[in-house]
């Protein structure tokens, strides 16, 4: 899919150039990866404790010589690794494109960190409602509509003609903060959105 995307982005984009390229392919392509992976997030995160729960061997872990806060950052850190592997395959082909184009390598490094940090986020939100449920499948749905709500939050902030509650719902928006920084804005509050999952 990514592969396709990135394809059609860069046919489409007649006579594309070094100043331009990252504006018409890589930050589509980002984009559409973030949006793809929170469809990803809870499934990947759906049976890390749910399916513990459900057949009784959350227990066999906490008899192991670990405790709960590394059960659960081993977890965690295991989804992660296997997201940032499928982000770092994805991006192959732009890279390469990238590097023949001379484009700016730093905002496609800041791009990649933008959406390594939002993926990393819905998988914390994954994580966290899969510890509260016992149900798999009810897990992921609770999981993709709280990201879906985060995700376009967004449109909500825009249809509000208070500048307060504007900002404030901007700030709950996840997509406000990736779109930050894949933009190659990287302010305070975007990373303490981010570390603060």
């Amino acid at each position: 899919t990514i592969g396709f995307l990135f394809f059609n982005y860069v046919t489409g984009g007649k006579g594309i150039h070094s100043g331009i390229y990252y504006r018409r392919v890589i930050f589509p392509l980002l984009s559409n990866i973030n949006f793809i992976f929170i469809l990803i997030a809870p499934l990947l995160t759906m049976n890390l404790f749910s399916q513990e729960k459900k057949q009784n061997t959350f227990m066999l872990l906490k008899l192991s010589k670990m405790n709960e806060f590394q059960i659960l950052m081993s977890k965690y850190l295991s989804c992660l690794i296997i997201s940032i592997i499928m982000i770092f395959i994805s991006m192959a082909y732009p890279i390469i494109v990238s590097l023949n184009l001379e484009a700016s390598c730093v905002l496609i490094i800041t791009g990649i960190t933008g959406l390594s940090l939002s993926i990393a986020s819905f998988l914390s939100v994954g994580v966290l409602i899969s510890s509260l449920i016992d149900s798999p499948i009810l897990s992921a749905l609770i999981t993709f509509f709280i990201l879906l709500l985060m995700m376009i939050l967004i449109l909500l902030g825009n249809a509000t003609d208070n500048y307060l509650l504007q900002q404030i719902i901007y700030y709950l928006s996840s997509f406000f903060h990736f779109e930050n920084i894949i933009q190659g804005v990287v302010r305070s509050y975007n990373l303490v959105f981010y570390t603060s999952f």
